[in-house]
């Protein structure tokens, strides 16, 4: 409904609604288009920066542990020759008193015996002093110190509070081995500063910020300094399952300390199973992404408006002087034909200038004819004979006003048709500029314009399509259709539709089989129209037609050597019995969701049966609903003027 009231309405509307569809279609296409780019940009900037920092915060990460890891072997082997002399607890302990300065990345240090006991204790929390009686068997059931003995090889716990210090700490567990045996376990409570101060060296934007996780999902590093404190558990995050997992990449999540979604890179430290992400605000990233989107905003803005006031300006031109003679031919008719019409700007489009010059024919001719039946009226008493004759005169001359009024609407009629015409110059000039983008785009390499271009001259194209065949059914309807008769090659012509139609096909994943049963090459025609009818029918037949196959058969008609038959069969979608003589009217389809669905005017098979019969032929078609249609051409192969 919508639809027809626009095309019912004022001409003007028309070309304003015209222009407007030409510029926001492709425009919004690549508005759509700018914003999924700038996105794919930022999401590749994020795995680029936030991912690469998170694995190269990995790698000191790695060497921090591994220095306190060569520490405490350095140690454990000292202590190691200390038991096999027989020293005594308290000058192993007089010894880690004196390290402990170069200890100090450790809150204590522990030795402890393989039944749990506590040697030596070593603490910044007693730093004069060896309180094993105090905490003889806090570690008897550590699992770090367990895994050590059995493995024989160092292990290293997840965030646990200090039983010493109370405080968050990480345990390194390095077993004392003496003749192939593990008689103690040196037990160190390493600090987590240093690894918080490397964590506060990223951040990004205003926002962004990084944390680092332990092998179980615990805050072991994180601007929350309650979050460190609590050593709280982050596990139920599925950002922090993957890089427990060994993960890495960039996802986004909903952050329970910033309150809001997230963009972040990940990754795992190697052997420790430690977690480093790197997230900022998806708002901030939004932020940049709008910016690049609100740019180019304003280009289309600018170009919507330059769009609109063209149409303005060309609409005004082409209406203003139609609504001026509209105007005063009403007043002429309410006037009793007394006045004139207007004189119209010779800037005017000449079509409109030729609808003037009849019109003044037309009411000049009008107010003669009643200037002189008002003559006849005063004298028709004593005159009957003269008034006879000159009543005569007076309806032949009516007889040409007549005509003069067929001519009027041969006008009209001729007006829609070069209407057509003004419509195809802007299209054309769209259409030359697309190419010419296409051209210069296409020496780029991997543009992101070059399909959208594609697509506008795909779609002004299509336009130009519409409005040909408004223009061909608007010759036929004022009957200046040329016949132009010529000997012709069908076998070149068949070629000529084949490279036309193949990419066509394709589209649809379509099969097009020629088979060609003629013993005749040539024939006398239209070759113009009769291209124009074949166009028609295949293009129908691969537009109602997907995944399937269009048959194209020649033969000669039945007892008739003077006639062709070319028949088209597609396995499309079919047309209702209902239907089938209706689809050749102008402007008709055979479903109303038809036109929605796949498009155009309706006007094709009306225009190709009236070329059929001007080529004194026809054109006749059956079909099965769902699974065929077969149309029919029969063609004079001997036509004459």
């Amino acid at each position: 409904m919508l639809i027809k009231t626009l095309l019912t309405g004022r001409i003007n509307q028309l070309l304003v609604i015209s222009f407007l569809a030409v510029s926001l279609i492709p425009l919004s296409v690549l508005g759509f288009k700018v914003y999924h780019a700038a996105w794919d940009n930022a999401w590749r900037e994020i795995n680029e920066k936030h991912r690469l920092l998170a694995m190269n915060m990995a790698a000191p990460i790695q060497i921090y542990i591994k220095d306190k890891h060569h520490v405490m072997g350095i140690l454990a082997q000292t202590i190691s020759r200390e038991l096999e002399k027989n020293t005594k607890y308290s000058h192993i302990h007089q010894n880690l008193v004196t390290a402990a300065p170069f200890l100090n990345d450790f809150h204590s240090i522990s030795l402890i015996d393989i039944n749990g006991n506590s040697k030596s204790i070593n603490s910044d929390q007693f730093p004069k002093q060896n309180p094993v009686k105090r905490y003889l068997n806090i570690y008897r059931d550590n699992t770090t110190f367990k895994e050590a003995i059995k493995t024989k090889r160092w292990s290293i716990s997840s965030v646990k509070r200090s039983q010493i210090t109370k405080n968050p700490t990480i345990l390194m567990a390095y077993p004392v081995v003496s003749k192939d045996e593990v008689h103690h376990v040196l037990i160190a409570e390493l600090k987590i500063d240093e690894i918080e101060k490397l964590r506060k060296n990223i951040h990004f934007g205003e926002n962004g910020h990084s944390a680092i996780v332990d092998s179980q999902g615990n805050a072991l590093a994180h601007p929350n300094a309650q979050w460190m404190a609590d050593i709280k558990n982050l596990s139920h995050l599925k950002i922090i399952q993957r890089m427990i997992a060994g993960e890495s990449g960039v996802t986004e999540f909903w952050s329970p300390f910033v309150k809001q979604m997230m963009v972040a890179g990940f990754t795992n430290v190697p052997k420790l199973g430690w977690g480093i992400m790197v997230p900022q605000p998806k708002v901030e990233v939004e932020k940049q992404v709008n910016k690049i989107l609100f740019s180019q905003l304003i280009w289309a803005v600018i170009g919507l408006v330059i769009a609109i006031i063209l149409a303005i300006i060309i609409s005004q031109r082409i209406t203003s002087p139609i609504n001026k003679l509209a105007h005063s031919a009403q007043e002429l008719l309410s006037n009793k034909l007394k006045g004139k019409l207007p004189e119209i700007s010779s800037s005017a489009p000449y079509e409109v200038q030729e609808l003037n010059r009849a019109l003044v024919d037309l009411i000049s001719g009008l107010q003669k004819s009643r200037t002189e039946i008002s003559s006849l009226n005063e004298s028709l008493q004593d005159k009957v004979d003269e008034a006879t004759l000159k009543l005569t005169i007076t309806n032949m001359k009516l007889k040409d006003i007549a005509e003069n009024e067929k001519t009027v609407s041969q006008t009209k009629s001729n007006f829609i048709a070069s209407m057509s015409h003004e419509l195809r110059t802007p299209l054309n000039a769209i259409l030359g500029y697309s190419e010419l983008l296409i051209d210069e785009l296409s020496e780029i390499p991997d543009s992101i314009y070059l399909s959208d271009i594609k697509k506008i001259k795909k779609s002004g194209q299509h336009l130009l399509l519409l409005i040909n065949d408004i223009l061909d059914i608007s010759k036929i309807e004022t009957g200046k259709i040329d016949v132009v008769i010529e000997e012709i090659n069908i076998t070149d012509m068949l070629s000529d539709i084949k490279s036309i139609l193949s990419p066509l096909a394709m589209e649809n994943s379509n099969k097009v089989l020629f088979n060609n049963m003629l013993n005749i090459n040539f024939i006398n025609t239209d070759k113009v129209k009769l291209k124009q009818i074949l166009l028609n029918l295949l293009s129908n037949a691969n537009k109602f037609t997907s995944n399937g196959t269009i048959t194209v058969d020649l033969r000669h008609v039945e007892n008739d050597d003077g006639f062709i038959e070319i028949s088209v069969k597609d396995t499309g979608i079919g047309i209702k019995k209902d239907k089938l003589e209706s689809i050749f009217d102008a402007y008709s389809q055979a479903e109303n969701y038809i036109e929605f669905t796949f498009g155009g005017t309706g006007l094709g098979l009306s225009i190709s049966r009236h070329y059929a019969r001007i080529l004194k032929g026809d054109i006749t078609v059956t079909s099965i609903e769902g699974k065929q249609s077969i149309f029919k051409l029969t063609l004079s192969t001997k036509l004459s003027i």
